[in-house]
């Protein structure tokens, strides 16, 4: 059987379709029909439903012991707001899995000093380049995401921690292109980097255009992108971690594998040990619920149908 650690991170939409009241019940109905298959869950803490509702679904979590591990943590301010709501909760766990997209360094220390939760910090590493010293010696890594074969698709997988990316506001600053416009209009011809390691264009108007290849390129520029109108980012895709990579990681560490395709999932991958294969679950039942297609008597018997799926059971 697959090792999967389940994570939801719900995304109800910026034009409100649900109560808040029906929002917090979807997540704690998630999380009752998850207990029942799982000891261990992640939440994304880029959720504004799990951020409204978190003293209920923390409360409902300890009282039926489920352990959270928490998801898409990427500035020093979540680490602080996340402590905030962990003490209004009066939350309390032996050991706190904290997942990051990239790696920090300062998130790193903060948690590394912080005692009162007992936080194991586990960054993510897109390319094999980004396998710096500090995350040797790390005994759980993150590998996210996985299964990338274009400039398109990287896009979407960092959709999901950084939901900025497919607002209305941002979209018309986000470019793509194909291997025969850039090899037309030479677009990599005059590339810039600035002090802190992006990789840029100017163009003749005067915007930057960023170069993004990974969760770490679009980390280091993402304020930037969301506070000057004139910033731009440019997806493209060169390289990323294999599966050869992955299993050497492996050898020595724990990897949680995210942003991967069911048919990318072999039987090395499944049989590694050290493999965890980390997957949102209950998107589909959302949509649906979305649409009017599931109501909330529905549920439990819709979850615990999705739940056998993914564990590969009859």
């Amino acid at each position: 059987m697959k090792k999967l650690l389940p994570i939801l991170n719900f995304d109800f939409g910026e034009t409100p379709v649900l109560s808040t009241e029906d929002e917090k019940f979807f997540y704690l109905e998630a999380i009752k029909a998850l207990a029942k298959s799982f000891d261990e869950i992640e939440i994304s803490f880029v959720s504004d439903a799990f951020i409204f509702n978190a003293k209920e679904i923390l409360s409902l979590m300890q009282s039926i012991g489920l352990k959270l591990c928490v998801g898409s943590i990427y500035e020093p301010e979540q680490v602080s707001e996340l402590k905030r709501i962990f003490k209004e909760a009066n939350f309390k766990q032996d050991e706190i899995k904290i997942f990051s997209p990239v790696y920090s360094e300062v998130i790193d220390e903060i948690l590394l000093y912080d005692r009162t939760y007992n936080f194991k910090y586990i960054p993510a590493i897109f390319k094999k380049s980004e396998f710096r010293d500090e995350l040797k010696i790390k005994t759980e890594l993150k590998v996210f995401p996985f299964s990338i074969d274009s400039a398109k698709s990287l896009y979407l997988k960092l959709c999901k921690p950084y939901p900025e990316l497919r607002k209305y506001l941002y979209i018309n600053k986000i470019l793509f292109a194909s291997e025969e416009l850039l090899e037309k209009y030479k677009i990599f011809d005059d590339i810039k980097i600035d002090d802190y390691g992006a990789k840029y264009i100017m163009t003749r108007s005067g915007e930057e255009v960023f170069i993004v290849e990974s969760p770490y390129d679009y980390q280091i520029v993402r304020s930037r992108f969301l506070f000057n109108p004139k910033a731009k980012i440019f997806f493209s895709f060169k390289d990323k971690i294999n599966q050869e990579d992955l299993l050497e990681l492996a050898a020595e560490r724990h990897i949680y594998l995210t942003g991967i395709k069911a048919s990318q999932i072999d039987d090395e991958i499944l049989t590694c040990p050290n493999i965890t294969i980390a997957t949102s679950i209950f998107q589909s039942v959302l949509k649906d619920m979305l649409a009017g297609q599931v109501n909330s008597n529905e549920l439990q018997d819709v979850f615990a149908r999705e739940i056998q799926t993914k564990k590969g059971c009859d």
